[in-house]
């Protein structure tokens, strides 16, 4: 794993673990889940706002949470 990743899963993973978060696994976005596309969303926002000194916690939670 590398510190890039780690360091976005020490944010993320209080939410992820969540039982109401873990529903959006059954719900059907697209091709995938509504799960995979918020953490897909999460991450790439993430690299972005890493690059540009940015508040990485606000925007991985606004990410994970943006279909709530």
């Amino acid at each position: 794993m590398n510190y890039s990743y780690k360091r976005f899963m020490d944010i993320a993973l209080p939410i992820i673990k969540h039982e109401k978060y873990q529903q959006m696994r059954c719900l059907k976005h697209h091709k995938g889940t509504v799960y995979a596309h918020s953490m897909d969303v999460a991450y790439f926002a993430y690299k972005i706002a890493f690059k540009h000194d940015l508040d990485l916690e606000s925007i991985i939670r606004g990410s994970l949470l943006h279909y709530f």
